[in-house]
């Protein structure tokens, strides 16, 4: 691109001109300036001046644009930083709008560029700031119609980069085109070549004994596509027809209510000849395309290469899952349809995937060309978009080394070493921010000789993994289960170390998990039936994972483990009990209070110990995993029995302790000692390291507890 070519993109409207222009300075170099700063969250470092040496802040530094309304104007005249800014705030204009009572043409807005150095701010070292590259911050205000009382603010965060000869290249001006133009393919060519040739992190894992991950390279079933060069059919066909030579790509999708087609028992012979391409969902139609466009042959759509109506065959296709992803070569991903009507090749506002580019001739700041780069557009168009949100996705985005997202504004691109996007192909420091690195690279680092870290990782995964949506509580375990068995091979770890979602040789700590009060407040509806009562997959709900400390004691043992799943240890459903010996208390919770939130209740009392003999706590912490329990217990005490299972000692003398168990309510129709998980409890006390309670003289008295 020659430096002439610049001026495709440096359209601004005067308004926003008038940033780039007159004297930025730091607040104390601007002596008598008050700048109207409670708009934005942090302080004014920098304001705006008319020029160097004044003392008064510029009627600009407040933003021109005082009006959504307005701004939405400035765009549609072609200014392309209204175009961005517009694009940044519209998911809360869109949300303040839905509640009826806020003003969107009614707003106040401020603007502040500052010196910022991203290498600083990525390893959390204090430096001085760079002045070439800089942060433009944008704050808006929504007033409401009636007394301007009730106010909703959003701020958003924008890079502004230098200009360079090197970084030129990295701009790509779009054509106006919804299918993937030339430059578009080439792009995604490059970035897949660059990844397969230089990213060893994307690379296939291996297992620990150092062969290949998987047994077979190819899923059972796959689509042909090499069969409709005119467009209008296709063929199921077996992996085994593949050679060693031929790769294949895979799609991750929202199905939606319903798939006019999908793989029957009834027509697997009819599709294994031919598949109108026109009868399939858009989704797909458009992911047959643009496998042809990449000159690629093969490409595994669940719907079309699972049997949907065998649950033998889905069943072990969805624990093959780990292989079927890891061993793809690109990942198609409709990330922004929330059905199969989407499609991939959505009609786009091409001013978005055109860069912005703006000419600054202020002086305080460095004068030139600066490229503009919204900060929050990773987390808004890909995190958050629809298809981000579904659990078996998660599996599927985890697993796969490479991912082509089709956002609702550009094409993405995704590895576990690199980002980059339709509007920047070859520049990847504007996504290095979003989503941590130490996530998506979780199954290339797994070690057998750090199992504490493994644990750790499988934890954080856990964790993202449990605020996905699922349509089906009973594919909780199911939905991670290729996650699941590439840990064990990884990990030189045996299936049947995988108990129903939590590992046998940490049994006892994974038990501790709770559920976290301000998740979705559903009515946390319970998969009864399906999973025994102390797995997470039980609950529909956030969850947070007991995080053990270097001092930790565990005070409850594992004396058997007798559980079966569906299917194998990664089945979709698990039923079973676990013997457990430790200590066994009485306890009564009382005292119920319902916060400001709806559904989440807290009790403020604890008694632990028999009536004649109790112990009265006020601080303690206990998470039900179910509303009914909690509704239940009404103006009532809740009668339980608590488990305690982990102890943290008191660091010094000014510290206090934490144990911590399970509450646990009797099941006498199953048998003695047999007992059902309702929630977690966790108990702050003074016992110099040591726990002392059930028989007065600080000797503890160890139950059998089969937990079910």
């Amino acid at each position: 691109m020659a430096s002439h070519d610049l001026e495709h993109f440096a359209k601004l409207c005067r308004t926003c001109q008038g940033i780039f222009q007159g004297h930025w300075a730091a607040t104390d170099e601007a002596a008598g300036t008050k700048a109207k700063w409670f708009e934005l969250y942090e302080p004014p470092e920098w304001v705006h001046l008319p020029h160097e040496g004044s003392t008064s802040v510029s009627s600009r530094s407040p933003y021109p644009h005082l009006s959504v309304d307005d701004l939405r104007r400035s765009a549609s005249d072609g200014c392309q930083l209204c175009v961005l800014i517009l694009d940044a705030v519209s998911d809360e204009v869109s949300r303040v709008d839905d509640y009826g009572h806020m003003d969107v043409s009614d707003t106040k807005g401020t603007v502040a560029v500052r010196p910022y150095d991203p290498d600083a701010y990525v390893s959390g070292q204090s430096r001085s700031p760079s002045r070439d590259t800089l942060f433009f911050d944008i704050a808006y205000v929504f007033h409401s119609r009636d007394d301007h009382s009730d106010t909703d603010r959003v701020q958003r965060r924008f890079e502004l980069i230098p200009v360079s000869g090197k970084n030129l290249a990295f701009m790509a001006v779009p054509e106006k085109d919804q299918t993937p133009s030339r430059a578009l393919l080439g792009s995604i060519s490059a970035w897949a070549v660059d990844c397969l040739e230089k990213h060893a992190t994307c690379k296939p894992p291996k297992a620990a004994h150092g062969s290949s991950q998987v047994s077979s390279k190819f899923p059972t079933r796959l689509i042909d596509v090499s069969l409709s060069s005119g467009a209008e059919s296709v063929r199921l066909c077996d992996g085994s027809e593949l050679t060693d030579t031929d790769d294949y790509l895979t799609l991750s999708h929202c199905w939606g209510r319903t798939l006019p087609v999908r793989l029957l028992k009834e027509n697997e012979c009819s599709l294994r000849k031919s598949i109108v391409c026109k009868s399939l969902p858009q989704t797909f139609q458009d992911a047959i395309y643009f496998t042809q466009a990449l000159s690629q042959r093969y490409i595994w759509i669940d719907a079309l290469s699972i049997v949907q109506d065998s649950a033998q065959d889905w069943g072990r296709e969805a624990q093959s899952m780990s292989h079927i992803y890891a061993q793809s070569l690109l990942n198609i991903a409709a990330t922004s349809a929330v059905d199969g009507s989407g499609g991939l090749f959505r009609v786009k506002d091409m001013d978005l995937i055109a860069p912005c580019v703006i000419k600054a001739t202020w002086s305080g700041h460095r004068a030139g060309s600066y490229m503009c780069i919204d900060q929050s557009a990773w987390q808004r168009r890909i995190e958050s978009a629809p298809l981000n949100k579904r659990a078996w996705v998660f599996q599927e985005r985890l697993l796969s080394a490479r991912t082509v997202h089709f956002a609702r504004d550009m094409v993405w691109w995704e590895c576990r070493q690199q980002r980059a996007c339709q509007a920047y192909p070859g520049y990847d420091r504007m996504l290095a921010h979003r989503r941590p690195l130490a996530t998506c690279r979780l199954l290339v680092n797994l070690d057998s000789n750090n199992m504490s870290g493994a644990r750790l990782g499988w934890n954080d995964m856990l964790h993202n993994y449990a605020r996905m949506e699922i349509t089906k509580q009973s594919d909780r375990l199911i939905a991670i289960a290729g996650v699941a068995s590439f840990f064990c091979k990884a990990l030189s770890l045996s299936d049947e170390d995988y108990v129903a979602g939590l590992w046998k040789r940490t049994l006892a700590e994974d038990l501790l998990w709770r559920v976290h009060h301000g998740g979705r407040h559903t009515s946390r509806e319970q998969c009864t039936g399906q999973f025994p009562s102390w797995t997470w997959a039980k609950v529909n709900d956030y969850i947070t994972l007991h995080t053990s400390k270097a001092d930790q004691r565990i005070l409850t043992h594992i004396k058997a483990v007798n559980v079966s799943s569906s299917g194998g240890a990664f089945g979709a459903t698990a039923t079973g009990h676990i013997t457990l010996s430790g200590e066994l208390v009485e306890v009564r919770l009382s005292n119920l209070l319902m916060t400001s939130a709806a559904d989440d209740f807290r009790f403020k009392r604890l008694s632990i110990g028999a009536p004649h003999n109790s112990r009265i706590f006020d601080d303690f912490e206990e998470g039900l995993d179910d509303l009914v329990t909690y509704r239940n217990a009404g103006s009532q005490a809740l009668v339980a029995s608590w488990l305690v299972v982990a102890t943290e000692p008191a660091l010094g003398s000014n510290t206090h302790s934490w144990t911590t168990g399970l509450v646990l309510r009797p099941l006498p129709t199953v048998g003695a000692d047999c007992y059902e998980r309702i929630g977690y409890l966790s108990v702050k006390h003074h016992e110099g390291g040591q726990w002392k309670l059930s028989r007065g003289d600080g000797r503890s008295e160890m139950s059998t507890v089969h937990l079910y």
